[in-house]
């Protein structure tokens, strides 16, 4: 083997192993709880939890979507909270909530939201949910219904839906994913959300930080978790049985895939 030949092997060998290395090193970061956006933690058998428990009355949970945390209800749940008790939370990875190296799937999410219920007890809520929340709504649902009196979902996809720009197919491919994580900027994150949003909607600089604070193995497994879930069963076969047992109301424009 000629000396050129050997010098471009170890290269490619070298370049292999750093790329493993970084791979494992970025899948098993993991990040403790915190209080953010004005909550505090709760203890649960799942996960320390980031939840905000305002107002009083006939309570109401709040869930965020994917990639989101309890802030992105800012503009809407003070006003609930001058006649109900509003309870939002950070799901597993999200927010403030601590962020495991694995068990991030739907029904995981939904012990989650049940276990805080439960603690906090307030018997039976309303449950309004966005997006990939509403898939935990609905495991919520299945799991615990002697917990929830109405589902309220927007923007939660009526059957299996994923499609994003290329970065992000590129950002959730294995090995490459964990390489862009170090080169992800607030540009790239806030083009990556406005998928979410209609053409031109200024998305906020808090938004942007609450992608920036997950960690790669939450924002990827987050999104396998939804996606495991819509293609185990379409959503509206979902609604149907829950609505045997609660009230259900949907708002949606178009389906999202966050």
């Amino acid at each position: 083997m000629s000396r050129g030949l050997l010098v471009l092997t170890a290269i490619v060998v070298g370049i292999a192993v750093a790329l493993v290395a970084n791979t494992i090193l970025v899948d098993r970061k993991t990040r403790p709880a915190a209080p953010r956006d004005g909550g505090r933690l709760i203890d649960t058998d799942v996960v320390q939890a980031n939840i905000k428990d305002e107002g009083s009355g006939s309570p109401i949970v709040m869930i965020h979507g994917f990639g989101a945390a309890l802030d992105w209800w800012d503009a809407i749940a003070p006003d609930l909270a001058k006649d109900h008790r509003v309870i939002r939370l950070d799901l597993i990875g999200h927010g403030g909530t601590a962020a495991p190296e694995s068990g991030y799937s739907i029904e995981r999410q939904a012990a989650l939201v049940a276990t805080i219920i439960d603690k906090l007890g307030t018997g039976k809520v309303t449950v309004i949910a966005h997006s990939m929340g509403g898939e935990v709504a609905d495991a919520l649902a299945a799991r615990r219904p002697d917990l929830v009196d109405r589902l309220i979902l927007i923007d939660s996809p009526a059957e299996k839906s994923v499609e994003f720009d290329p970065l992000t197919e590129a950002y959730l491919t294995p090995v490459i994913g964990e390489l862009l994580s170090h080169l992800m900027t607030d540009k790239a994150i806030r083009e990556g959300l406005a998928q979410g949003f209609a053409p031109g909607f200024p998305v906020p600089d808090r938004f942007v930080a609450d992608v920036r604070q997950l960690t790669y193995t939450a924002f990827k497994s987050a999104h396998n978790g939804s996606v495991a879930y819509q293609g185990a069963k379409p959503a509206y076969q979902r609604l149907g049985r829950a609505n045997s047992s609660s009230a259900v109301a949907s708002s949606s424009s178009e389906p999202t895939t966050t």
